[in-house]
Parts: C-alpha cells; structure tokens; sequence
C-alpha cells in the first residue's frame, strides 16, 4: 500500500510575517494544549494485521435453497506511533506533555460469526445474503513508556464492523458469469470507531468513520477447461470525514474505488494456479488540524491524505 500524510499545511494570509514552525521529528510530540506554536504530528507509523479462519457448515434446504453458517476466530495485532488514543504525559516535567510510543504489542484474539442463505432461482440467476457480526477482541493492551521510559501500560477496545450483504449472480451465457453484490459496514457502532474528538485528558476518543455502502460487479469468462479469466470494479462510499482527517493520519484508508483483474490456470486436473491484481484508485482528502483542549484550527493549517494501493497475489489450488 503507498500514502502519504501530509500532517501540516500551513497557508500564510497575505501581509503576514513570515515566522518559523516548530514540527519537531519526535513521533509522540503533539503538544497539549495548543498554547505552543503549531506543531506538527512527526513521524506517523501505524499497522494492522488480521488472520480469520472461518470453518463453514453448510445445509441444503431443497435444491435451490441453502444455508451456512460459520464462527469467525480471528487474530490481530495493531499499533501505532504516537498512540494519541492514550493520556499524553509530561513526566519530564518541561510542559510539553506528549503521547507514547505505541508500537510492538501482542497479538489479540477476537471472534464473531456469519451466517448466509444462498437461492439457486428459476433460470440463470442465483441470489445470495450474508450478515457478518462484529469482530469481538479483548482489549488491546500495549506496553509503553512514559517521557522518562517508565513503564506505562494502555488499554484499548477496538472491534471490527459487521457487515450485512446481498448479491445476485447471471449465468445465462455459456462459460460466462456476471455478478454484482451490495454491503453495508457499520463503522459508526463499532468500538473504537466512535465519534473522534479528544477527551478531558486530551486522549483520542475515537477515529470518527461514519457506516458505508460498497458496490461491486465482476465477470468471469472461462476461455477454456483449464483457463479462466476474471475482472472486476467496486466503489465504497469513504468512511473519513474530511472534518476528521487529522485523527486518522496513521489509518488514512480513504479509497472509494477499486479495480482488480485474475486468472485461473489449470495445471492439472486437480491442481491449478490463482493470480490476481488489485489496484485501489488514488483518493485525496483534506481537514483541519485539531489539538487537545482547542479543537479545530483555524483553517490556514490542514492535514491531507492521499491513498493508493496495490496488491499482487498468487495462490495454489489442490483438488481432493
């Protein structure tokens, strides 16, 4: 994945001398509260890792209409620098208090379910709905250090979004399938994706992503027995406000629209390759810088985003 934040914009109104910044390189030193000179965020590193097994049971009700259901274990490990959702501190004592470092905790497990009905109708189409719910973690805990290095320990609840889906499936063109299918994530109920904003000790509350709508269509056209070729196209609404591009500097996932493209090849009969690329279209917001106990700056000084992805896999398939 390639982005770039850029933390401080700063426009200088016309007749203003010009003064120097301080936007100090330290990736906790966000001044609390905003009586210093604008500083800048620093170094932002954030990171997100998920495995998720999903063993399914599925049971057919009549020829054309199916059930599944499957638990949803999960393993995660997040972290960021500077961890602004904890209390900064100033046990140095030179009123600059600032936040840890947040990075290099253990892994959490979590766990949730899913559940789906799949209709074979009447002809070349085929329907499909799914509810996902959250992922449920124990609390994220992180081992830190104060200004000093003491040892300072932060809790935080996070979860993943449920998602509901529906699809629908065409299959009335020989060795072409065409599909399109719709989901819902709410973000906005989801622990840790609160409203953001900062609370009384001047910790971050929450990211501030709003719930979204995705739509995706794709086809499948199979060349040959052994050769298949696929694409696809899927747009999402973005879940960052710009009001709150600021809290989400280490996380600026702010794409609205992704491309992918694949094949299958058969090697075998019961052994094939899978490739696919994935390519996520450059998107760029903009917002104000906030700091504790202030809120919003004015808006010479603004904190942009800009995102793109990429993504390139190959997988192996072995027929039982």
């Amino acid at each position: 994945m390639d982005f770039r934040s850029r933390s401080v914009r700063y426009r200088r109104p016309r007749g203003e001398v010009p003064r120097e910044r301080d936007e100090p390189d330290s990736p906790a030193q966000t001044p609390v509260p905003g009586t210093q000179p604008i500083p800048g965020l620093g170094r932002v590193v954030g990171e997100a890792t998920f495995l998720q097994l999903a063993p399914t049971v599925a049971y057919a009700l009549s020829d054309r209409v199916s059930i599944g259901v499957a638990p949803t274990p999960t393993l995660a490990k997040i972290g960021t620098m500077p961890l602004a959702f904890a209390a900064p501190n100033d046990a140095n004592g030179d009123g600059l208090p600032t936040y840890p470092a947040g990075l290099g905790t253990r892994s959490h497990w979590g766990a949730g379910f899913q559940v789906g009905l799949f209709v074979s109708g009447a002809g070349p189409w085929r329907f499909g709905v799914s509810y996902k719910s959250p992922q449920w973690f124990d609390d994220f805990e992180f081992v830190t250090t104060d200004e000093l290095g003491g040892d300072r320990r932060v809790t935080l609840d996070f979860d993943y979004p449920s998602i509901v889906s529906a699809g629908a499936s065409f299959v009335g063109v020989d060795d072409l399938t065409i599909a399109v299918d719709v989901r819902y994530l709410d973000y906005e109920d989801t622990n840790g994706f609160e409203a953001a904003g900062f609370d009384g000790t001047g910790a971050v509350t929450g990211l501030g992503w709003r719930s979204v709508v995705s739509l995706g269509v794709g086809a499948e056209c199979r060349a040959t027995s052994r050769l298949s070729f696929r694409g696809g196209y899927a747009y999402n609404d973005n879940p960052i406000p710009a009001a709150n591009t600021f809290f989400n500097v280490a996380a600026p996932l702010v794409v609205t629209q992704v491309v992918s493209a694949g094949a299958s090849v058969g090697v075998t009969d019961r052994v094939g390759v899978d490739l696919s690329f994935v390519r996520g279209l450059r998107n760029t917001v903009s917002g104000p810088f906030h700091v504790p106990g202030v809120g919003a700056l004015p808006v010479v000084t603004s904190i942009t985003s800009e995102v793109a992805a990429n993504a390139f896999d190959v997988g192996l398939v072995t027929r039982f």
